[in-house]
């Protein structure tokens, strides 16, 4: 039986919610700088010049709401959309014979050196060392990327029967 470990829903959740925020200040900032009077009033100079014409000057607050504060916000918006996304492809499973990272490496069980799970429960990070070709390789792993990582993690004990390096440091033998 396969166990798949996909894109955290959190942090995907996450970068929506961001998302909305951005496009709403972006929303305010274009709004303040176009159509609030008192905001364009008190944020336009209005000088003389020696020709006798009217010189009309406005405040870097007044060029921020209408140009950069939306276009940053769009920007922004655009980004974490965009890693939204990405986190709803991202896939790892452990099936019978290996762990296999979509769009990156296949582990067969028998080449992976050690587990460290020490920071698991805290920083919610897992890591699996494993041989590549004679050089040791790590696959680091995020609860803040994927989800189910403690289902991953069992099942790559269960076929490899290496005990996780938070287990052997409490049980010297």
């Amino acid at each position: 039986m396969a166990v798949e470990a996909t894109g955290s829903r959190y942090s995907r959740n996450t970068n929506f919610i961001i998302v909305l925020a951005l496009i709403g200040a972006g929303a305010w900032f274009f709004y303040d700088g176009h159509y609030i009077e008192e905001f364009i009033n008190d944020n336009t100079l209005t000088k003389i010049n020696e020709a006798g014409e009217e010189v009309v000057t406005q405040k870097f607050n007044l060029t921020f709401n209408r140009t950069m504060g939306p276009v940053i916000c769009g920007l922004g918006a655009i980004y974490f959309l965009a890693q939204a996304l990405m986190l709803g492809t991202k896939l790892i499973s452990a099936d019978e014979t290996d762990v296999t990272v979509k769009g990156g490496p296949k582990i067969p069980y028998s080449s992976i050196l050690k587990i460290d799970k020490r920071d698991l429960e805290k920083k919610g990070i897992l890591k699996i060392y494993y041989d590549v070709n004679g050089t040791e390789a790590v696959l680091k792993l995020s609860d803040r990327t994927y989800d189910h990582l403690g289902l991953l993690l069992d099942q790559i004990v269960a076929k490899t029967g290496a005990a996780p390096e938070s287990a052997a440091k409490n049980n010297p033998a």
